[in-house]
């Protein structure tokens, strides 16, 4: 049985991978991203979800550069084959799969170390210098994680109707750029943290939610991971306190809303070692001083994102991005066995884990998202 479909029997979130984009809008219009999982960022089918063409929202100069402005709703990073945030273009206003021609360089994916990340990206490209009444531009999430081939492809789908108007200034400008990535040569150590660990951390700059206390809870040994997180007294993702259980060996996330007392269960990627280096398809950047330790910084080729590490310990340092200032900083990491009872799920959860107990025995079509509902 495919993973989704037994997700979909027991009453789960699926573990799909989601992509949103609203510059330009995509097709339906007004679309709400504070929330993981969001049903409407799940199109699987190409090319274009199944969402019918519609008169376009938006009009774009030819041979001038503009900015695609999307959320990858979910992270569903691969470590063994690494996907990727990719822009298409047709000059067309239905088009089919042959249709479509990529658009600037695409962003690698990464490995959130956490599937519930909604992380905003942007991807610069150069419109074709033509006139179109009506043509379309595409994101697409290429996750190539096999946990989400159900539906045919592990490829996710959004598309934008788009008027494109010709200028003269720009006749002369490629509208398809190649840049040929430098890979520094790494003298960094790959490495990976303690098996076992506790962590804080601070968030800040993420745009999507307001700053942010974390505590992490890692247990490699027992493959568990436990993330809190602190925005504020509220109710949403944006400024309240959650926590996220996650149980590798029975693929569940629970996702736990302190302030409402509600408990969501999600389905998993497979587990990944916290680590650093040719293992996560990051490559050494440069080495920093961190008070009196130094540290590895690492990159990937085609995201802005930067790791570092303490090189004698592999500790976390921080996560950072270029573009926007999005930083996560951690600190006071305790390596051991974790104390007891950190993995204790609220009554909320336990509640929904028996809820998905007694689905096991109905059959219900796949719903992807919002299961159990």
């Amino acid at each position: 049985m495919k993973t989704s479909l037994l997700f979909a029997a027991l009453g789960l979130h699926s573990l799909d991978a989601h992509i949103c984009m609203w510059n330009p809008p995509q097709r339906g219009g007004a679309f709400e991203i504070t929330i993981p999982g969001q049903s409407i960022c799940y199109l699987k089918q190409g090319p274009c979800g199944e969402v019918p063409s519609a008169d376009p929202l938006a009009t774009l100069k030819g041979g001038q550069e503009f900015d695609v402005l999307f959320q990858q709703n979910l992270n569903h990073f691969y470590v063994e084959d690494p996907g990727r945030l990719q822009a298409d273009f047709a000059e067309v206003a239905d088009p089919t799969e042959e249709d479509f021609y990529p658009l600037g360089q695409p962003i690698a994916d990464w490995n959130g170390m956490n599937m519930i990340t909604q992380t905003n990206f942007s991807i610069r490209v150069t419109v074709p210098n033509i006139d179109c009444d009506h043509c379309v531009l595409r994101m697409r999430y290429i996750s190539q994680n096999p946990t989400e081939d159900h539906g045919g492809s592990p490829t996710f789908h959004q598309c934008a109707d788009v008027k494109v108007t010709k200028t003269d200034a720009a006749a002369q400008k490629a509208h398809k750029e190649t840049k040929e990535s430098k890979v520094k040569s790494s003298t960094g150590s790959d490495c990976c943290a303690p098996k076992q660990f506790t962590l804080e951390g601070y968030e800040t700059g993420s745009g999507w939610r307001n700053p942010t206390k974390m505590n992490f809870y890692f247990d490699a040994v027992n493959e568990l991971f436990r993330i809190d997180t602190n925005s504020g007294s509220g109710e949403t993702a944006k400024d309240g306190s959650f926590k996220m259980y996650n149980d590798f060996k029975n693929g569940i996330e629970y996702y736990y809303n302190v302030a409402t007392d509600n408990c969501d269960l999600y389905g998993l990627n497979l587990w990944s070692d916290w680590c650093y280096g040719s293992i996560n398809s990051q490559i050494y950047a440069q080495t920093v001083r961190v008070g009196d330790e130094a540290a590895d910084v690492w990159k990937m080729d085609g995201n802005d994102f930067y790791w570092s590490n303490i090189q004698d310990s592999c500790t976390p340092v921080s996560k950072t991005r270029s573009s926007s200032g999005e930083a996560t900083y951690y600190y006071n990491l305790v390596e051991g066995p974790l104390p007891e009872g950190w993995f204790d799920l609220p009554k909320a959860c336990t509640d929904a884990a028996k809820g998905v107990e007694a689905n096991k025995l109905e059959a219900r079509p796949a719903n992807h998202d919002h299961f159990g509902k």
